[in-house]
């Protein structure tokens, strides 16, 4: 029995190493193929990158890989923004992310959320109701050692609050 445990954690940790390499490759030439490739294509290349990765989003909650894949899709998301209806999962999928990642994770989804926030493309009053069911979900039961998470939470949501006033406004009261 112990063998058989022993041998599914390292089939666990080499499928999770091969999986973080071709995440890698992905986020990598994916920028680099949208400036070479013609326009026409960009809405397929982008449909296919916001499904996969609101699908890895979801199977992979390490938090170090949360913060990778945030941080390389903030690269292209002003080209992303361009067809707003694929994003709107990949910014729910980051607004669960923001609320329950390390404060890293929590940066890099918020760095995201923040561009597609500012672009204005998408309804800002509806992502913030979303940030705000989100906030007051993490924030609802208090303790020292969620302290930190909590203010972070804070700090990062009073921030997207300031992006737009009167969104920010309807939201909060």
């Amino acid at each position: 029995m112990l063998s058989m445990l022993r041998t599914s954690c390292t089939d666990t940790l080499i499928s999770e190493k091969l999986l973080r390499r071709l995440v890698q490759a992905v986020y990598k030439y994916v920028p680099q193929a949208l400036d070479t490739m013609p326009k026409k294509t960009h809405m397929s290349v982008i449909r296919q990158l916001c499904t996969t990765t609101v699908g890895f989003l979801k199977t992979n909650t390490t938090d170090a890989t949360i913060n990778y894949v945030f941080t390389k899709i903030s690269t292209v998301a002003d080209k992303m923004m361009k067809h707003p209806t694929l994003v709107i999962k990949l910014v729910k999928t980051a607004s669960k992310c923001w609320g329950k990642g390390d404060k890293q994770a929590k940066l890099a989804a918020y760095e995201f959320l923040r561009k597609v926030l500012q672009t204005g493309k998408l309804d800002r009053l509806t992502i913030l109701k979303m940030l705000y069911l989100v906030y007051a979900r993490h924030t609802r039961r208090f303790s020292w050692e969620v302290y930190d998470s909590i203010r972070t939470l804070r700090m990062t949501f009073i921030d997207l609050l300031g992006i737009d006033a009167s969104a920010s406004y309807q939201v909060v009261f």
